[in-house]
């Protein structure tokens, strides 16, 4: 099992129960708004005020894929097929075929 934390020094941290020391994940100088796992737990998106949702392979600790999006992603979900929906600032919601 594993946690993942975003801090206000520009990391995302994974945090394993086995009390392992934790994957640091270096992220641009914008505030990390969400993060979510996806259901297979290798990956991590995460949404920030740079307006650029991004998608981080565990395996590797490399950015998979990343968009940027017309508004502030502040909430995501992933569906089983892969896809990322993402509740923006604005009040819409979009799709995100990765």
């Amino acid at each position: 099992h594993q946690l993942a934390t975003a801090a206000l020094d520009n990391t995302i941290r994974v945090w394993s129960t086995s009390g392992d020391p934790p994957i640091v994940l270096q992220v641009p100088t914008f505030s990390i708004l969400s993060l979510i796992w996806s259901f297979d737990g290798r990956s991590l998106a995460t949404s920030s005020t740079d307006r650029i949702v991004r998608v981080y392979d565990l395996q590797t600790n490399d950015v998979r894929a990343s968009e940027r999006m017309d508004c502030e992603v502040m909430d995501m979900a992933w569906s089983r097929s892969g896809q990322l929906a993402l509740g923006c600032d604005d009040g819409t919601t979009r799709v995100w075929s990765i």
